[in-house]
């Protein structure tokens, strides 16, 4: 299904590269997300967000037509994207607003027309706009970036507002801004105490974190709390991977698009979208520079690169892989759907192949620097001075103030 800015909703045979049915609506699409399995089991509901804030469900039946199941207002801007939890308890959107609003799915499933029921929200500082929200694999936690901020909601004890009178909800939240690790610089003792004497004060330099475009959590098992997360500004160009609770970055991996040899007013592509298959084996990702990334989940610093999409148009904005990870969708700023078929197994096994090649190279390196420094402390223990002290030849004095100089003893 796609969802395109002039508010047509579209369902397609990928296979046959054929347009089954279509809806047109009044307003722009803005977001686009399938319902998942344990709402809906046979795969034919999906959600649309809207530039006017409205967010509709609609069902592909057995006619093949596009049928409005549920249409309901979480946002007063458009919205900017939408995500059901794992467990199909809840669905989560969230808008240019700076609201992040959750409903509970029906406990009948999709197919019975049953409403969505308005849980709460939350609001992003100074009602900046939320730009992504990503479900954990537990569905215990829901994440959501806005400015160069990302924030955890705790919903392992459920959600509810703080008041019969409002939605506003007032969960349990964890923050996370970027921070750089320190760098260990030499301190010049005499010149720190120059400056003090002259009264030189010391440079304070404020720290900026960069923009959250957008963000995820990870699916591997084990590091399901772990986060990945794509900025703007100085760290462009980088996948960073993040936990909450954590000061630092935990790594970092590269966004596969251009950081070097750039045009003077050509900036690093960023990223648009970033999201799991639902088989949780490849992360796909798509940038402002129409590329579009496959990564095994096993190995995320490698990737297949597809330039896809128009960068002058704003490049892409969303993909997906089919449930048997055979075929890769993109859509992008360009009005383009794109599908290329893939070999899944071969992608993965390449990818770890060559992960475990640059361990063992990274492996053979320590080795080498060990044996370096062993080399080092032996030749340095060779040469400790002895305890006796080594006999000293003797010298005739010069006594004789008669005595020629070197330069009148060779005339």
């Amino acid at each position: 299904v796609t969802a395109g800015r002039d508010g047509k909703v579209m369902a397609w045979d990928y296979v046959s590269k054929a347009t089954i049915a279509t809806v047109k609506n009044a307003h722009g699409c803005t977001a686009v997300t399938a319902v998942p399995a344990a709402v809906d089991p046979d795969g034919k509901t999906f959600a649309v967000g809207f530039t006017d804030g409205v967010v509709r469900c609609y069902f592909l039946n057995d006619s093949q037509q596009l049928v409005l199941q549920q249409v309901m207002k979480p946002h007063n801007d458009s919205v900017t994207q939408i995500d059901f939890s794992p467990d199909g308890k809840y669905v989560a959107t969230c808008g240019a607003d700076g609201l992040v609003f959750v409903l509970e799915c029906p406990s009948g499933g999709a197919k019975d027309g049953s409403p969505y029921t308005p849980v709460g929200f939350v609001t992003a500082e100074d009602s900046v706009p939320v730009v992504t929200i990503s479900w954990r694999a537990d569905s215990n936690a829901l994440l959501y970036g806005f400015g160069n901020t990302l924030v955890e909601i705790d919903t392992s004890s459920g959600l509810q507002s703080v008041s019969k009178n409002s939605f506003e909800m007032q969960p349990s939240t964890r923050t996370y801004h970027f921070k750089p690790r320190p760098v260990i610089k030499e301190v010049n003792p005499e010149a720190e105490e120059k400056k003090g004497e002259e009264g030189e004060a010391k440079e304070e330099v404020v720290y900026v974190p960069p923009t959250v475009m957008s963000a995820c959590y990870k699916m591997n098992a084990g590091e399901e709390e772990n986060f990945l997360v794509g900025f703007s500004d100085e760290k462009a160009g980088k996948i960073i991977e993040g936990k909450f609770g954590d000061e630092y970055s935990l790594g970092e991996y590269s966004a596969g698009v251009q950081t070097e040899n750039l045009l003077e007013a050509e900036d690093i592509a960023t990223h648009k979208s970033m999201t799991f298959s639902s088989s949780k084996n490849f992360l796909l990702s798509t940038c402002n520079d129409g590329s579009v990334h496959v990564r095994s989940s096993a190995a995320l610093g490698y990737y297949t690169k597809y330039s896809n999409h128009d960068a002058n148009t704003g490049g892409g904005t969303g993909a997906v892989l089919s449930y048997d990870d055979e075929y890769l969708l993109s859509v992008g700023e360009d009005g383009l759907l794109s599908i290329h078929l893939l070999n899944p197994s071969v992608l993965a096994s390449s990818a770890l192949e060559a992960h475990e090649k640059k361990a063992i190279l990274e492996e053979k390196e320590k080795e080498k620097l060990l044996l370096v420094e062993d080399k080092a402390g032996s030749s340095l223990t060779t040469s400790k001075p002895s305890d006796e002290t080594p006999p000293v030849a003797m010298v005739e004095d010069i006594t004789d103030d008669a005595a020629y100089s070197i330069q009148d003893e060779k005339l």
